[in-house]
Parts: C-alpha cells; structure tokens; sequence
C-alpha cells in the first residue's frame, strides 16, 4: 500500500540505526513524550457545530480518577528517579502494577520505566496488560512497538506502529 510507505521508510531506519546509543536516548524521550500527551489530551472542538450541540445536551460524563494516581507508590516514583534511585523507582511501578491491575496509568508507567531500563520481556507484558485495558489508546502501542524494535521483532513493531496510524 502506498500510504504505508513513509511509515516503512522510517521503521527501516530505526531497524538499522537502533543500536545506537542516541537513537535509543532519542526513542526514550519520544516515548515519554508520547506518553506525557496521551494523559494531557483534552478534546477538540467537533468540525460540526450541531455535534458540539448535541454533546452539551448530553449529561455530564462521570469524572474518573485513577486511583493509583494518588495512592503512595506513585507518588514515590519521582523523588526516586530524581535521585537517580532507578532499581527503586522500577520496583515502585512495578507494585503500583501489581496493586492496580486495571489502571492504564499503572500500566503505561511501568511499562515506560521497565523498557527504559532495558527490561523488554517486563515493558511487553505492562504495555499488553495497557492494550487490553484500552485497546483504542495509541501509546500502549508505540510503547510495544519501541520494545520490540529493542527486541529486534521487526514485524510485530512494524503492526503496532500501523495501529497507532489506524487509531489517529
């Protein structure tokens, strides 16, 4: 398919090129950056002004609220990796996992931290545990596409990264 062709271009790149250390940094920051947008999105305004009609008529969604932002562990996270406390800080996300089996936010953050620290096996199974949370949220799939570029599973890479473009 020719729409795909950019996208293949720029994962042959990264299958070539992933050994080096400021491609891996640089993945890193795209990753977290990626994540740092999937929890800050707030919605657009719809191109039709009847649907933003319509939407207000609606009643107000019940607000959710992970309840492992706020429980100790998570909170506990930063002040680790701050102080360069990264065994600690990848121990607390991985209770905070354990603790909150079904928080996407739990999840994405053990996810991120364990394939920051180069544990693929550990990132693979927090961003599956994510996908099935929410199978509609991009950044779980390029969270498992990035592991398993690390992993050199060129192909299922390639499948997630093609999701995320279908999802957007």
């Amino acid at each position: 398919c020719s729409s795909d062709l950019p996208l293949r271009q720029a994962f042959n790149f990264f299958r070539w090129n992933w050994h080096s250390d400021a491609l891996q940094a640089g993945m890193n920051r795209v990753l977290g950056i990626c994540f740092l947008i999937a929890l800050t999105i707030s919605s657009a305004p719809a191109a039709d002004e009847s649907i933003d009609r319509l939407i207000k008529k609606l009643p107000p969604p019940t607000k959710f609220v992970d309840p492992a932002i706020s429980d100790p562990l998570a909170k506990q996270i930063q002040p680790a990796l701050k102080a360069h406390n990264y065994g600690v800080a990848l121990d607390l996300s991985r209770r905070l996992a354990k603790k909150y089996p079904k928080s996407l936010g739990s999840q994405m953050m053990h996810g991120f931290l364990a394939f920051s620290f180069r544990n693929s096996k550990e990132a693979v199974d927090a961003y599956k545990a994510a996908i099935s949370i929410r199978p509609d949220f991009p950044p779980a799939y390029i969270g498992m596409g990035v592991t398993n570029i690390a992993q050199n599973k060129f192909d299922s890479a390639l499948a997630n990264f093609q999701r995320v473009t279908k999802l957007l």
